[in-house]
This record gives C-alpha cells, sequence and structure tokens, in this order.
C-alpha cells in the first residue's frame, strides 16, 4: 500500500511473534515501496529476534528498509543478484549469488559445489524438471520412536510425487 496506513504490507517475508523460523538461501529484492511513516510495513524481512537468517541477498534500489521487528541477518549480501534476464532469475556466471550459500555440505548443488543461493541452487533443485539421476529429499516421520524387538511402526513419508 504505497499511500496507505497499513502496518502488515509491502513485505518479503513476515514472521510473527512467537514463532520461529529459517530464512536460508533466498534472493528476497526491492519489495515494498511504502511511505516512511509504516511502522512493520515495507521491509525485505519483518521478524522477531528469534528468526534465523542467513546466507541471502537482501537488497533494495531505493533505500536500505531491509530488516525489521528485532531480526539481524548473517553471511548476508546487499548486491545485485545478477540474473540472467528479465524474467529469468538462472544467475549469470558473475552472480555475487554463486557458491554463496550456507557451507554445510548437505546443502550442496548437484555437482558438490557450494550452493548458489536463490531458486536455482541446492540439492532440491532438478535442473531437468521432472526427471533426474539424482536423489530427490523425502521426509519420513515413524511411530514410534522406539520400537520392542517384535514391535511395530508404522512410517509415513512425504516428498516428491512421480507424475
Amino acid at each position: 500500500s504505497g499511500n496507505g496506513t497499513e502496518t502488515d504490507c509491502g513485505m518479503g517475508v513476515f514472521v510473527k511473534d512467537g514463532s520461529h523460523a529459517v530464512i536460508l538461501g533466498n534472493i528476497i529484492w526491492d519489495v515494498g515501496l511504502g511511505p516512511l511513516s509504516i511502522v512493520r510495513g515495507d521491509r525485505l524481512i519483518y521478524a522477531p529476534a528469534s528468526t534465523v537468517v542467513r546466507h541471502n541477498i537482501l537488497k533494495r534500489q531505493f533505500d536500505d528498509r531491509i530488516l525489521g521487528g528485532g531480526v539481524t541477518a548473517s553471511y548476508t549480501i546487499n548486491a545485485d543478484p545478477k540474473f540472467v534476464g528479465d524474467g529469468d532469475y538462472h544467475l549469470q556466471d558473475t552472480s555475487p549469488a554463486k557458491d554463496a550459500g550456507p557451507a554445510d555440505a548437505r546443502y550442496n548443488d548437484h555437482d558438490g559445489t557450494r550452493n548458489d543461493i536463490g531458486m536455482y541452487g541446492g540439492h532440491s533443485y532438478i535442473p531437468d524438471g521432472r526427471t533426474t539421476n539424482k536423489p530427490i529429499p523425502v521426509s519420513l516421520t515413524a511411530n514410534p520412536i522406539a520400537v520392542p524387538k517384535g514391535g511395530k511402526v508404522t512410517i509415513e513419508s512425504t516428498g516428491a510425487i512421480v507424475k
């Protein structure tokens, strides 16, 4: 709301107090251009101090209103992400997002290099669409956690749906 008085608008990410969120490996840029009088709005991220914000590109072209609500960011880049073109969000070879994601190997790109920040980085990105020779992340839950010898356990999985 560029001309309104709403407070919870014009944000890239909004995390309510009492919530816990991890914002990791994203490119968030130029959202919200509301008036300076907005208290909670018009930030790239508005979140409580308990929120983890790491390895992101957070860029605003016109001002420096990036964070609000007590959150702090670490390993954050404030630069043009250098996308390939208008509407094409692949990264140019000279992008500061290349190999700038979390250093933990579990986030590596398919080729084993440190992941790229943005939607085309990390092990979850499937470069060829639905078909891949790489593992697809799957989440498993078991109930109960401990099972006596001869006991039964129910395992539920979520993840990719083969079409």
